[in-house]
């Protein structure tokens, strides 16, 4: 008398970053005490259509960073704490909510601090453009000017060498 059984046996396969049991099938033929070779397995499960969710690349380049900055220069980060815009994102989702509050408060004060220095640019642009516009209405142009003479005939005869620009200018 032949029995023809089924035997389920779990398989553990490794990747790089992931576990994943896959079942199999053996089909074996029981005569008496004896089992018979075992048929080839057989893939049970069916393959995943959808690949499972790798880690997110590195934080400078990523999609979350380019969009954590733009919400800070909008201002809707204002007035937030990092947990709220963490979870108002699902891009941001994707890092460590640790690792996310560290990178929000440093792009934060980067930003702040880009700001304030395009600011005092700005004062200072604000500052000298009636200056330059008054020298010009009196007729003054360094270009062509007995300053530039000067400066010219001082750098043919090596008297500004080695100085450094802010030193020549105070001479």
């Amino acid at each position: 008398m032949v029995d023809t059984g089924t035997i389920q046996k779990a398989t553990t396969t490794m990747s790089s970053r992931h576990r994943e049991k896959r079942l199999t099938k053996a089909v074996v033929t029981v005569t008496g005490d004896s089992i018979a070779q075992p048929a080839p397995m057989l893939n049970v499960n069916p393959p995943n259509p959808t690949p499972i969710e790798s880690t997110p690349g590195p934080w400078r380049n990523s999609t979350a960073k380019k969009l954590l900055h733009d919400d800070i220069l909008a201002g809707r980060t204002k007035n937030k704490s990092s947990t709220e815009v963490y979870y108002s994102r699902p891009e941001f989702q994707c890092y460590k909510r640790q690792r996310f509050t560290t990178n929000f408060r440093n792009l934060d004060k980067t930003i702040q601090a880009r700001m304030k220095c395009a600011d005092n640019t700005k004062a200072a642009y604000d500052h000298d453009l009636p200056i330059l516009q008054a020298q010009r209405a009196q007729g003054f142009h360094y270009d062509g000017s007995d300053l530039q003479k000067q400066l010219r005939r001082d750098v043919q005869e090596g008297l500004t060498d080695g100085l450094k620009p802010q030193m020549v200018r105070i001479s």
